[in-house]
């Protein structure tokens, strides 16, 4: 099933039988998937093609259905497949930035498919099994992501088989609309498959949905009473039409709001659940009530600051639409509205003598500014084999020594691989390549390269730290402390200094970055009176690549004041 078909496919149903989502210009996603009451639109399930949808889990209908090798457990936010082989889609739905596919055993799937919506979008799969996704590229990706403007990445954990394909000339993985800088799809363990990786961004005027209340949208409701005259409260019922075309009313709680105007929001008990009509009658006399109904739906509109009042931080919202008549294109008109945040919910009221207006008429657009944004797109295009004749993910492969201190000479570590039973692997099962130098401070890189019954490539890094220096003087004069320290500008760009009120350095801890290496003296201030100071000095140096590398702290000195 193609991307886009099988998200339109489900957006009908969620439309049918799901409230919508969070606004897709504001990431609010923490772990798990999206717990809005109202507003959430979270789901996780595997597709077959058909319409035939399987909820593991299902926010709004709350009915999960059991999948024989596939499971999921919310309080780890984790998909478990277990020798999974039905295929189907496995779609998931503002599942947040923490969601997990574990892999046991041997799986297959046709497609993995992923969406933010504001809220949050991100995978990793993880376990030591192995998955085999889009075998027969009938999919353009194997692994799609759409973080619609959430923080969605993809991660690949290093003990886990993946087989994922892409058809000719498309990306096997593939998030887009993702709102992280870097490290959209990750490999870990694998910098060559990392290297791989293409990105791109581009700039996009932010979203927001909302419910749009405006004279298109208004209804004329029945007024009617509750039963019970202990229950408080202004009431309107709805007459719908069931799918078999049966006749019922629905009920609405009525609200008179100075900037909303008159709404009418479901009506729903303290669980959420819908209030019947049984406790309820219609008015005798027919009586009638015109209100904006809030449905389940909601619009999307561009984003954008007024710019008399740019601080007001709901904003402003602007939507174009194209107008028809008789089949007949008669142009584009916008329509501008101010968003409000009541009741739980994100309102778009229609500001008067700013709808309906041609494209053409620049006057009032002129009055607003858009809010403009980056977003970033990432793809692998190779086809993926992470499982090799044997899983190099299940290997254990570590350095004798992650740390050195400058010496002046050249420095290596050894190579560890073990298999997981522990059991060292022949070094003529894998080829090791050094980075050069390995003399100065710095960050080195170690490859391994497997052959034979293995295949992969693996890197571990390690670090020459500079030559640590120690404190030669540390006196208390008043509120400061004389401070002096052997000099060390061998592979050093200068020194860090903490002070602190105990030894482990945790309370009241305050450091000074020196940024010359020529530098031996300072004065530490904000020194209160009769109170015990421990200070400790380190060098660092700069590194275009990696930042600061700090070598290890010296002795702490013990200054009384």
């Amino acid at each position: 099933m193609h991307v886009k078909v099988l998200k339109k496919l489900t957006a009908i149903i969620v439309t049918l039988g799901m409230a919508a989502g969070i606004s897709g210009a504001d990431v609010y996603a923490g772990s798990g998937p999206n717990p809005h009451p109202t507003d959430s639109m979270a789901y996780l399930c595997i597709a077959y093609g058909g319409g035939d949808f399987k909820y593991l889990y299902n926010a709004s209908q709350g009915e999960v259905t059991e999948i024989d090798g596939a499971e999921y457990d919310k309080s780890t936010n984790t998909m478990t497949l277990n020798n999974y082989k039905n295929g189907g889609t496995i779609v998931a739905n503002e599942m947040g930035d923490d969601l997990k596919i574990k892999v046991e055993g041997t799986n297959n799937v046709q497609s993995i498919m992923v969406y933010g919506y504001g809220y949050g979008g991100s995978l990793e799969l993880t376990g030591n099994g192995t998955l085999t996704v889009n075998e027969n590229r009938e999919e353009d990706s194997a692994i799609f992501i759409d973080g619609e403007i959430a923080d969605s990445v993809f991660k690949l954990d290093r003990n886990t088989g993946l087989k994922a394909y892409g058809k000719s000339k498309k990306a096997s993985v593939a998030v887009i609309q993702s709102k992280v800088e870097k490290n959209g799809i990750v490999f870990e363990g694998n910098e060559d498959m990392n290297s791989d990786v293409t990105a791109n961004a581009n700039t996009y005027i932010t979203y927001r949905d909302a419910y749009v209340l405006d004279s298109n949208n208004k209804s004329t409701m029945y007024v009617c009473y509750p039963k019970d005259s202990t229950v408080t409260g202004e009431y309107a019922a709805a007459r719908m039409v069931d799918s078999s075309s049966k006749e019922y009313y629905a009920l609405y709680n009525i609200i008179r709001d100075d900037e909303l105007g008159v709404i009418a929001l479901k009506a729903l008990d303290e669980n959420g659940k819908e209030i019947s009509m049984d406790g309820f009658e219609l008015a005798d006399d027919g009586q009638t009530i015109v209100a904006n109904m809030v449905l389940p739906w909601r619009s999307t509109l561009n984003r954008y600051t007024l710019n008399s009042n740019p601080e007001y931080k709901p904003g402003y919202g602007i939507r174009i639409v194209d107008k028809y008549y008789n089949d007949e294109f008669k142009g584009k008109y916008y329509y501008v509205y101010k968003f409000v945040e009541k009741y739980d919910r994100l309102f778009a009221v229609a500001i008067e003598n700013q709808q309906e207006i041609p494209i053409e008429n620049k006057e009032i657009m002129g009055l607003y500014t858009p809010v403009e944004k980056k977003q970033y797109q990432y793809y692998y295009f190779n086809d993926i084999d992470t499982t090799g004749t044997e899983n190099i993910n299940n290997l254990n492969i570590s350095l004798s020594k992650k740390s050195y201190t400058y010496n002046g000479k050249v420095q290596t570590p050894t190579v560890k691989v073990t298999d997981k039973s522990g059991k060292k692997v022949a070094s003529s099962e894998y080829k090791i390549t050094y980075a050069k130098g390995r003399k100065n401070v710095g960050k080195y890189s170690v490859k391994i390269t497997f052959k034979g019954k293995y295949s992969g490539t693996v890197t571990r890094t390690y670090t020459i730290v500079p030559k640590t220096t120690s404190i030669t003087k540390a006196k208390a004069a008043g509120s400061k402390i004389i401070l002096n320290w052997k000099k060390q500008n061998v592979q050093s760009s200068g020194y860090q200094i903490q002070y602190a009120l105990d030894s482990g350095f945790k309370k009241s801890v305050k450091t000074v970055n020196i940024s010359s290496s020529k530098t031996v003296k300072k004065n530490l201030t904000g020194i209160k009176k009769n109170k015990k100071y421990y200070v400790r000095i380190r060098t660092y140096k700069s590194d275009k690549n990696s930042g600061k590398i700090y070598s290890s702290w010296s002795s702490a000195k013990i200054v009384k004041s």
